[in-house]
Order: structure tokens, then sequence, then C-alpha cells
């Protein structure tokens, strides 16, 4: 915890790397702070990526700033994209559906399996309204993501 308040981008995204790792759920407070867009790239992916292994529901609002801001690198929001998934934070639901028809395939594609995580009954119907994606790795990942879902 303490190389994770220190200095240097490389030495903070290891320690927030290795605290996720750790399970130790006091190192939410540690992390929580590293979401903040003035925060190096790789700082942020590491805390992002930490608070989604420590399931810390506390993160989902830096989480959705981060993604909202359009400023922000395209990979910091995708590694947001899906942390919001794998902590399935209801409160991003509707920020994955407009991020369901992205212009980066690579978005369109966490979007969905996010999306799928927080409220699949929703991402159902939602995808029922959407024309077919252009792009053949947005329509891979999403019979992959298809099959993984129990019959309805």
């Amino acid at each position: 915890m303490q190389l994770a308040r220190g200095q240097g981008k490389y030495t903070v995204a290891f320690a927030a790397r290795g605290l996720g790792a750790s399970k130790n759920q006091a190192a939410a407070g540690v992390l929580l702070p590293l979401l903040d867009p003035k925060q190096p790239l790789e700082v942020i992916v590491s805390a992002a990526r930490a608070v989604a292994q420590l399931d810390v529901a506390a993160a989902a609002d830096p989480l959705i700033k981060l993604v909202a801001d359009s400023t922000a690198h395209p990979n910091v929001r995708l590694e947001a994209v899906t942390a919001l998934g794998a902590l399935r934070a209801p409160s991003a639901l509707t920020l994955m559906q407009d991020l369901m028809t992205d212009s980066w395939p690579a978005m369109r594609i966490a979007a969905m399996r996010a999306a799928a995580a927080i409220d699949q009954e929703t991402f159902l119907i939602v995808l029922a309204s959407l024309d077919e994606d252009p792009h053949w790795t947005v329509r891979a990942a999403l019979a992959s993501l298809l099959a993984t879902m129990p019959p309805t």
C-alpha cells in the first residue's frame, strides 16, 4: 500500500496490480484515488483492474466519470468499461448501452460484455433493437457472448 501512494507511474501501477491480486479489501482506500484522470495512463489502468478484482462497489462512480470523459485516453475508457462490467454496476448500464454503438469496435465489444454482465435481460432487449454490426470482430465477440448465456 505504501508503494501505491508513492512516486513514479510504474511503481504505483505495479503496486496497484499487486493490491488487486492480494484480495485485501483494505486496499480500496488506496486504489480509489488512483482512478483520477490526472494520473498517468498506466496507473489508472492498473487501478481499474485492481478495483474490479477486489469488487470495490465504490469504484463505480469514478469509473463512470472516466468512461464519460471523451477527452480521456481510449484505453483508459476501455479498461473502465471492462471494470464496470466486472463490478456489475447498475448505475453504468445506460452508459454501456450508449457505447454499444461507439465508433471503435473494441469499445462496442467491451460495452456489450459489460451490459450483459450488468443486466442480461435488458442487454438482450437493447441488442434486439440494434442493426447487424458492420465489423466482423464485434459480430464474432457477440456470438461468443451469446453462447455463454443460458437459454431464456
